[in-house]
C-alpha cells in the first residue's frame, strides 16, 4: 500500500493490573525481549506494527505465514555442524556444542549466543558451495584458525552438506583480521551459483526478478530507522528478529524454523556490534560541512534519517520497486562506518567516498555535497573516514 504512512514500533513494555511493567535490572534483557521468547503471537506483532507497506510480498507471505497453526509451529532447527576447512570434501572431527537454547536472560550472554551463531549457524543451503571451500581465497572468503569464514557442514538427511552462515556476506577478510558485520565486498557468491553478479553482491528477493543488491554493513544496524534496502520495516530489536527468524524460515522452504532464541541471539549480537563503530565528532570544520550538505538526511547520533521517496535519490528506481519489497521510498542508511564499505547504494554504483564525492563521476544519482569547493570536500571526507 505504497501511500501507506510509515508507523513507529510497538516498544511499551508488557503491563500488568493496568501498571507499567518495573525496568529490568541492569544488563537483563528488556520487557520486551522476555515476551518474544515467552510469547509465540510478540514476533508477528512487532513484525505487523513494523511493516512499511502492507501489499507487497514480503508483508504478504509473513503476514500469511508467520502466525500460529503455520510457520511457528514448524520443527526447530538445530542441525549438528562442522567446521569448514580448507580443501576438504567432507567435514573431520567432532561436531561443534549445539548453541544453548535457554541461556541466562542477559544481554551479554544472548549477545554471545548471537556471535557463535553469526559464524555457525547454518541459514541457508547453497548447491556447489563445495567450489568455495576448496579455493577459499578465490571467492572472497577468509579463513579464521583455520576455518573458512561463512561455511558450515550440516549433518543434513542425505550426508553431509555445506551451508552458508551470516559471516559468508558480513564479515569481511583483511590482512588484521576479519571485520565482523562489515558487508564482504570480495564473496563472489555468483562464481558458485552461474549467476552474472559482481562479487559482494546476490539476489535475495522472490520477485521472480534478477535483481541483486550489495552486502550491507550491519554494524551500524542500530542505528538504522528501517530495515532492508527499501525501507522494508521499521527498525527495533523485535522486528530485527523477527526478520532474521522468518528469513531462516524461508530460506530453509518453510519446512523448519530457528529457535526463538537464536533469532533474538543474532539480533542482539547485531545491535551490539554498534559498540565497535566509532562515535562522530561534533566539532570541526569537516563535522560543519557535513552538517550543511548532509545532516538534512543522515542526522542524529546515528548519522541516519527517515526513509525517502525512491525518485529523492535520482537511483535507477529498479531495485526499490520489486514487487517483494517495494514501499516507495529508499531506505536512508546510517553512515556510520562508511569508510569501510567497498560498495555504496543498493546497487553498489558507487565505489567508495571519493568516487561518491567527484563531481566528475558518471552515475547521475545521490548529487548531494558534489559542489562544495577543494576545500569542503577534503574537510567532508576526512570527518566522513573518522566514524
Amino acid at each position: 500500500m505504497r501511500g501507506r504512512a510509515l508507523v513507529g514500533l510497538l516498544v511499551a513494555a508488557s503491563t500488568a493490573c493496568g501498571e507499567a511493567a518495573a525496568d529490568p535490572e541492569p544488563g537483563a534483557l528488556s520487557a520486551d525481549a522476555v515476551r518474544y521468547l515467552e510469547d509465540p503471537a510478540a514476533g508477528p506483532a512487532a513484525l505487523e506494527a513494523a511493516l512499511v507497506n502492507l501489499d507487497n510480498g514480503y508483508a504478504r507471505d509473513r503476514r500469511a505465514h508467520y502466525r500460529v497453526g503455520d510457520w511457528l509451529d514448524l520443527p526447530e532447527w538445530r542441525p549438528r555442524v562442522y567446521p569448514a576447512r580448507p580443501g576438504e570434501t567432507r567435514p573431520v572431527g567432532a561436531p561443534l556444542a549445539a548453541p544453548e537454547t535457554d541461556p541466562p536472560r542477559e544481554t551479554d550472554a544472548f549477545r554471545a549466543l548471537g556471535e557463535a551463531l553469526f559464524f555457525d549457524y547454518p541459514v541457508q543451503f547453497v548447491p556447489g558451495l563445495s567450489v568455495a571451500l576448496a579455493d577459499p581465497a578465490r571467492f572472497g572468503l577468509g579463513v579464521t584458525d583455520g576455518r573458512v569464514d561463512g561455511l558450515i557442514w550440516v549433518d543434513a538427511p542425505g550426508g553431509p552438506a555445506l551451508a552458508l552462515t551470516c559471516a559468508a556476506c558480513h564479515s569481511r577478510p583483511t590482512t588484521a583480521g576479519r571485520v565482523e558485520g562489515l558487508g564482504n565486498p570480495d564473496f563472489d557468491l555468483a562464481r558458485v551459483v552461474g549467476s552474472a553478479w559482481p562479487p559482494g553482491m546476490a539476489d535475495v528477493t522472490a520477485d521472480g526478478r534478477d535483481d541483486p543488491m550489495s552486502f550491507p554493513d550491519l554494524r551500524a544496524v542500530r542505528f538504522q530507522h528501517t530495515l532492508n534496502r527499501a525501507a522494508t520495516l521499521r527498525n527495533g530489536l523485535l522486528p530485527l528478529a523477527a526478520r532474521a527468524e522468518t528469513q531462516i524460515i524461508a530460506s530453509l522452504g518453510g519446512v523448519a524454523r530457528p529457535p526463538r532464541t537464536y533469532a533474538l541471539a543474532l539480533a542482539v549480537y547485531l545491535f551490539e556490534l554498534s559498540e565497535t563503530l566509532p562515535a562522530p565528532a561534533t566539532t570541526g570544520r569537516g563535522r560543519a560541512v557535513f552538517d550543511a550538505a548532509c545532516a538534512h538526511c543522515h542526522a542524529g547520533d546515528g548519522l541516519a534519517g527517515e526513509p525517502v521517496p525512491i525518485d529523492r535519490i535520482g537511483a535507477d528506481p529498479y531495485l526499490a520497486e520489486s514487487p517483494e519489497r517495494r514501499t516507495g521510498y529508499w531506505q536512508v542508511p546510517s553512515l556510520r562506518g562508511v569508510a569501510d564499505r567497498e560498495r555504496l547504494f543498493a546497487g553498489g554504483e558507487v565505489e567508495g567516498l571519493d568516487a561518491l564525492l567527484d563531481p566528475g563521476r558518471a552515475w547521475p544519482g545521490h548529487r548531494f555535497g558534489l559542489v562544495l569547493d577543494a576545500a569542503d570536500r577534503a574537510a567532508l571526507l576526512t570527518f566522513l573516514r573518522s566514524i
